[in-house]
């Protein structure tokens, strides 16, 4: 109110008992991503406690959610989805130059503002939700088990888990459809272990094959046949940007 600035909250539910365990983790992660500063990541201004409920004061990021414009089929060129996956790739980078995983990639935390800028929801929030207990671990697990990486269902994670979950996301954007289907968590647990997603260039015949074998990298069981880091990756996207522009 001092500043006359509108900024968004996230607040912890009431339905969470506040532990001790909870409060510092909660103000450890939120001091890490209060440490980001970058286009593509949403500003931390704060974080705090009111009658026992946790808080982080953000910026407020007038967007739409990339699992909305995927729900929609909105009208994206090519242009505009490599646009994404571009800086997305970027933001993500810079997180993990600092330290930060994000755990928790999904179209539901990365948001299109009309000027093309994509911002990065969340960090450190997983991480949170996991101190929570039982009940909200298996919410999380639920909720986000089409985009984790098969190593995050055994309680393992770094740089290159959120390197398969930015294919995942990727897959989705490109082909309408999310890589794996599964009508419950179980058989989605089973299809994480086991199964290779549809092929894209099959989905999405137009698409071209260098894009679709970025995808497939990023999306590999097996970590170290990822992508080292998302620099890398970054820059084979914008290797097929430049390829379509010559072509067009």
């Amino acid at each position: 109110p001092v500043l006359n600035r509108p900024v968004a909250l996230k607040v912890i539910s009431t339905e969470i008992e506040v532990t001790d365990e909870l409060r510092a983790r909660f103000f450890r992660e939120a001091q890490a991503c209060a440490r980001l500063s970058h286009r593509n990541i949403v500003t931390v201004y704060d974080i705090g406690e009111d009658k026992g409920r946790l808080f982080i004061v953000m910026e407020l990021v007038e967007g739409v959610e990339l699992r909305r414009l995927i729900a929609e089929r909105a009208a994206l060129r090519m242009e505009d989805k490599l646009s994404v996956m571009r800086q997305v790739c970027a933001g993500l980078h810079y997180a993990h130059q600092k330290g930060i995983i994000h755990r928790d990639i999904k179209p539901g935390n990365i948001l299109l503002q009309r000027n093309g800028q994509i911002k990065i929801l969340d960090f450190g929030i997983a991480r949170v939700a996991n101190a929570v207990g039982d009940l909200t671990r298996t919410g999380l697990i639920v909720g986000t088990l089409q985009y984790i990486a098969p190593e995050q269902v055994r309680g393992r994670a770094d740089h290159r888990s959120d390197i398969f979950s930015v294919g995942a996301v990727f897959y989705e954007l490109l082909s309408w459809r999310p890589p794996f289907t599964g009508e419950n968590p179980i058989e989605l647990l089973e299809q994480l272990r086991t199964e290779e997603p549809p092929s894209l260039s099959q989905l999405e015949p137009s698409l071209p094959p260098e894009l679709a074998g970025i995808v497939r990298r990023a999306m590999q069981k097996d970590p170290s046949e990822r992508f080292d880091d998302l620099a890398q990756m970054k820059v084979e996207i914008e290797q097929v940007q430049r390829g379509l522009a010559e072509e067009a």
